[in-house]
């Protein structure tokens, strides 16, 4: 026989998910959500299937006549869910601003109650910031700051990567990253994993321990060490190879490369700039013309090497692979 609860529970806040004619309650924790079932059902194929069969027996519990179902899950991360689901205006596509923590709730939740289009949108956002097709595309993407990153979370005075407020956060990136390898999105991992080693150590070194291990620490620094082992080779070539057998000026070029050098290794001073993949700028830096076309070639041909290589110095699949799987997940026709 159902059993009718007490009014102990507190109802959400959120005028959209209680409903007067709303037929189903969802509880998480402590908090109620009275919702359309049949959109519910519609929507997700795990309550499609489990309400398709009839909710009977002495263990069921109604609640304002509606059949009530407990779900294991936080009530932030029930309720990020089930506005995107009642809310048209919540969750809109990218390039569309979303908070961080309610994306990464509705990316775990839309893919584990079975809401696709949910768990596509989701993936989308991070996509958005955290895939590019190729190097050229990573260094001139425009500022994609789409992914709002909690005021606690964001570390100031960061040197700023030109790409994402992901990339400035070690914290919201350890969190993102946990729930990208949850849900095996593979294509993310390369640009994810090539942030967090490049954020500034002094920033990693104050994450908890709770929230940083020391086994995560230490595959940080050894990635940031390959990092810059790479860096430094592109810039020993620069001075090595960089320069053209038509010269007409080539003492001067020759000083040019070596300012080039001297510039970078004083901004680096403290040894903790280890962005491989960051351009390097000849412009205007007394180059002649014939030198400076060489040493772009040379420098982007290293770039482009070192692009192609970073899949794999995270132990993921190839961009090709990654490209593909990305295509199937997302449904890409391109």
């Amino acid at each position: 026989m159902d059993a009718t609860i007490s009014n102990e529970y507190l109802r959400t806040g959120v005028a959209a998910l209680w409903l007067d004619d709303g037929s189903i309650v969802l509880r998480a924790q402590k908090t109620l959500f009275k919702v359309s079932r049949s959109l519910l059902s519609l929507r997700s194929g795990f309550f499609r299937d489990m309400l398709a069969s009839p909710q009977t027996g002495g263990d069921a519990q109604v609640l304002d006549g509606c059949i009530m179902v407990d779900l294991p899950e936080k009530a932030d991360d029930v309720e990020a869910l089930l506005r995107a689901v009642f809310d048209s205006d919540y969750f809109m596509p990218p390039p569309a601003k979303i908070d961080l923590m309610p994306l990464l709730s509705i990316l775990r939740l839309a893919r584990k109650y079975d809401i696709q289009y949910l768990y596509k949108r989701a993936l989308s956002h991070l996509d958005h910031v955290m895939f590019y097709v190729s190097h050229s595309a990573f260094l001139t993407a425009p500022r994609r700051d789409t992914i709002m990153i909690p005021p606690s979370m964001v570390t100031k005075h960061l040197f700023v990567q030109p790409l994402s407020t992901l990339s400035n956060s070690p914290a919201a990136l350890l969190i993102t990253l946990e729930a990208i390898n949850a849900v095996q999105a593979k294509w993310l991992l390369p640009i994810a994993h090539y942030w967090l080693c490049t954020m500034p150590l002094k920033h990693l070194l104050t994450i908890p321990e709770e929230t940083l291990s020391g086994t995560q620490l230490r595959w940080i620094l050894q990635n940031r060490k390959a990092l810059a082992t790479k860096r430094a080779r592109i810039l020993e070539n620069i001075n090595q190879y960089g320069w053209d057998a038509e010269c007409g000026q080539a003492g001067q070029c020759s000083v040019a490369r070596m300012n080039v050098l001297s510039h970078y290794i004083r901004r680096n001073a403290d040894g903790d700039d280890v962005r491989m993949l960051n351009g390097v700028d000849f412009e205007q830096r007394g180059l002649c013309t014939l030198c400076l076309q060489s040493v772009d070639k040379l420098c982007t041909d290293a770039l482009e090497q070192a692009w192609s290589a970073l899949p794999a110095m995270f132990d993921v699949s190839d961009w090709g692979d990654l490209t593909e799987e990305r295509s199937h997940v997302l449904d890409l026709l391109d």
